[in-house]
């Protein structure tokens, strides 16, 4: 893992698992917003593969449904 200080550069490497307190960002993300009553979602911009996790958060509760929201 490597953290430096940099104007407006990277604060902080890690090439393997890493745990953080308080907020992080990461640039490999992304988001894509799904309405009410919306089933199917297309999005770009994000470069998915084989190996890529998508954490997918629910805002609300739905009848029906065994996941709970956040």
């Amino acid at each position: 893992m490597l953290a430096e200080s940099t104007a407006g550069g990277t604060a902080l490497l890690a090439a393997g698992a890493a745990t953080f307190t308080g907020p992080a960002a990461f640039s490999g993300g992304g988001v894509l917003t799904i309405g009410g009553g919306q089933s199917p979602a297309t999005g770009t911009g994000a470069a998915l593969t084989p190996a890529s996790l998508i954490l997918a958060t629910m805002q609300q509760n739905t009848a029906g449904v065994p996941v709970q929201a956040a």
